[in-house]
């Protein structure tokens, strides 16, 4: 990316990089497709429910918090030592004396903004290309970037986790049912589904559908489709699309800035 700062350039290039390790291990899990759990099914007598249980849940690393940590990292740097440039640049000298009012810029509030100390040694033009990917001006890749940054400097690495979220239930045939019926209401099977909105483990509980036992041995004949997202953190922000959106708008950041070096 010409003209841009050579460590602006080299921060970008390296938390591109990590990002390429990371996408491509969490894609080996999901292939761009929700991830779906595998069962195993027992009949549970005192309430009488028909219970899946997890026997293959997507395999998530210890690591991926720690490689995405550094992709942030390398994303954050690379905005502030373009900020560092453009105050270089508009001082005509390295700003060391004003080192502590320059970071670049991310606000989730329109107040904050006006008159702070970290856009008076940049070219207004500069700060105006940068506001228009601020939260209070409809774009959150920023403020994404600067909480899972802060979390992961300060706080803690920043956890992954697979939460179910897209379930596909189709009433089973009357062929599914062994020693058992469904109930007589047409809307008993959806109301009967109990479903977990928790990352699951094998052998936890996942799923358990209400029955009529007419038999010794009631289970039922069916597989239904639960799959989910691999998310991070606690706001449960789906990783491919956090880290995509970071990437794309740190880079057109910077290429917008660049007039200004």
């Amino acid at each position: 990316m010409g003209f841009l700062p050579a460590s602006s350039d080299l921060k970008l290039t390296r938390a591109n990089a990590h990002a390429d390790d990371l996408l491509a291990k969490v894609g080996r899990v999901d292939d761009k497709q929700h991830p779906s759990i595998g069962f195993r099914r027992e009949y549970d007598r005192e309430s009488e429910s028909v219970v899946f249980y997890a026997k293959r849940v997507p395999e998530l690393r210890d690591e991926w918090g720690l490689l995405l940590g550094e992709t942030i990292h390398n994303y954050r740097c690379a905005l502030d030592h373009l900020w560092w440039a453009l105050a270089a640049k508009k001082l005509n000298r390295e700003p060391d004396k004003e080192a502590r009012d320059i970071q670049f810029p991310i606000f989730d509030r329109p107040q904050t903004w006006k008159g702070h100390k970290f856009l008076k040694h940049v070219n207004p033009r500069a700060a105006t290309t940068v506001k228009a990917f601020q939260l209070f001006s409809g774009r959150d890749e920023l403020s994404r970037l600067a909480f899972l940054s802060n979390r992961d400097k300060h706080r803690l690495v920043q956890p992954t986790f697979y939460i179910p979220s897209v379930a596909a239930f189709v009433t089973p045939p009357p062929s599914a049912y062994i020693d058992c019926a469904p109930h007589a209401d047409p809307f008993a099977f959806i109301h009967s589904v109990t479903l977990t909105t928790v990352s699951p483990k094998l052998d936890d509980e996942t799923l358990r559908i209400s029955v009529t036992p007419t038999g010794p041995n009631p289970d039922l004949d069916y597989e239904p489709y639960l799959a989910g997202s691999i998310v991070v953190g606690d706001n449960r922000w789906e990783i491919r699309e956090t880290l995509t959106g970071i990437r794309e708008t740190v880079t057109e950041i910077l290429s917008g800035c660049q007039k200004f070096l």
